[in-house]
């Protein structure tokens, strides 16, 4: 897209935005697409029936390619990673009443999957990188906390070394809830094997799109024993996740079951996308090192400080608005939504579902004054593999544009001053 036809759009999108019109309403954000092997995998499933996961192997397949990838001993595959997370508390010792320390910008289903396993989660700060505060973290524990259940929200992984060094010494169970980075990898070390036990999604906004879906993943011999029979495994058919008896036979008859296991056709359609993982990973690195450039010509954009230890997955970007105050946030979303492009600020939503004040279920809101007042300004956007470099030009044209409009007032005032 050469210059003067970028310069055209954005002087169209402009007039659209400041006559309350909108010009397109296409939707820019198309999850990723399963390959032709996992569309003939799935025909062929369908065809024979085999669903349920313990009628077929397809599920134990995928178990152990992922246990590949991430050079673990154990993977379990899950509904979702709601449910990743809800075993993994339960197979590590959660006692009912403990307290559960989590960074407060997480998603609602972590949290209630605390809820969900007995425990009550205790929120803490996160930093300007969008992490967890040590210091916070430190002063928010009590006699009842046995776990750190870690979100790297939206990819955005903290120190590890420190991380891992601050459970130690506290005798702090770590729990990753990686369900946003998978194919994150600190150092050389990927994010989720560097706790007690790893947690992931396949829901369709993520980089692997099973429609839902959730892994589980540990060295652990006991850890994956109880959240394998948790998940749903009756009878013998703990035979068929192909690690042998391990103390399957032993815990049995002593643990309840709940039915959160994997179908043989989310399996399938997940296990085709393992190969092009890398491959949208770099896709969505050159999206995001794009619209980068582009926002670089704001004032008013400001991007998290990243560890060069990080390699991150880029199919998302979040950056926070400064130097604008709420009404201009609210009408910056507003423009830029009005195009059709699914950008949200976080804390400007009364339903979005990454806002602590709004997951009432937990009782009272913590006081969190750092964290509130990110997420108030923090803007929150899809970039998958499927975008084009042009689509990408484009949004990070209307993203400006919209900047520009919500501050118009400001010239308007400078110029009645002069």
């Amino acid at each position: 897209m050469v210059q003067s036809e970028m310069k055209r759009e954005r002087a169209e999108r402009r007039l659209a935005i400041e006559g309350g019109e909108p010009l397109y309403r296409k939707s820019h954000f198309r999850p990723h697409p399963i390959p032709d092997e996992g569309r003939d995998a799935a025909a062929e499933v369908l065809q024979s029936g085999r669903l349920f996961r313990y009628a077929g192997e397809e599920v134990t397949r995928m178990e152990h390619e992922w246990a590949r990838y991430f050079g673990v001993r154990f993977a379990l595959a899950v509904s979702s990673a709601s449910s990743a997370i809800e075993l993994a508390l339960l197979s590590t010792g959660l006692e009912r009443g403990d307290d559960v320390p989590m960074p407060a910008f997480t998603f609602s289903a972590v949290p209630s999957a605390t809820v969900h396993a007995g425990g009550r989660p205790i929120l803490v700060e996160v930093g300007e990188d969008y992490t967890i505060d040590l210091d916070d973290l430190d002063a928010r524990l009590t006699p009842r906390s046995r776990h750190l259940l870690l979100t790297h929200m939206r990819g955005h992984v903290c120190d590890m070394d420190a991380i891992r060094a601050f459970c130690a010494e506290r005798k702090l169970v770590l729990i990753e809830d990686a369900a946003h980075a998978l194919g994150v990898r600190w150092d050389d070390q990927h994010a989720g094997t560097m706790g007690l036990v790893g947690c992931y999604s396949f829901q369709s906004d993520k980089i692997i799109n099973g429609g839902e879906g959730g892994l589980l993943i540990t060295n652990d011999e006991d850890v994956i024993v109880r959240a394998t029979l948790y998940s749903g495994c009756y009878e013998r058919y703990w035979s068929q996740h192909g690690y042998g008896k391990l103390r399957f036979p032993d815990l049995q008859r002593q643990l309840p079951l709940y039915n959160m296991r994997m179908t043989n056709l989310a399996a399938v359609l997940i296990a085709s996308q393992i190969g092009v993982l890398e491959e949208r990973v770099a896709q969505c690195a050159g999206n995001h090192r794009l619209l980068v450039e582009i926002l670089a010509d704001s004032p008013h954009v400001r991007l998290p400080p990243r560890s060069p230890r990080l390699r991150p997955v880029l199919d998302t970007i979040q950056f926070t608005l400064a130097g604008l105050d709420e009404g201009e946030r609210r009408e910056f979303a507003r423009a830029v939504q009005m195009e059709g492009i699914g950008l949200t600020i976080f804390g400007l939503d009364p339903n979005n579902a990454r806002a602590f004040w709004n997951w009432e279920y937990l009782g009272v809101t913590p006081h969190l004054p750092r964290t509130e007042a990110m997420l108030k300004a923090t803007c929150d956007l899809r970039l998958p593999a499927t975008l084009s470099s042009d689509e990408i030009a484009a949004i990070g044209g209307v993203i400006l544009d919209a900047l520009d409009h919500a501050t118009a007032h400001r010239r308007e005032e400078r110029r009645e001053v002069g």
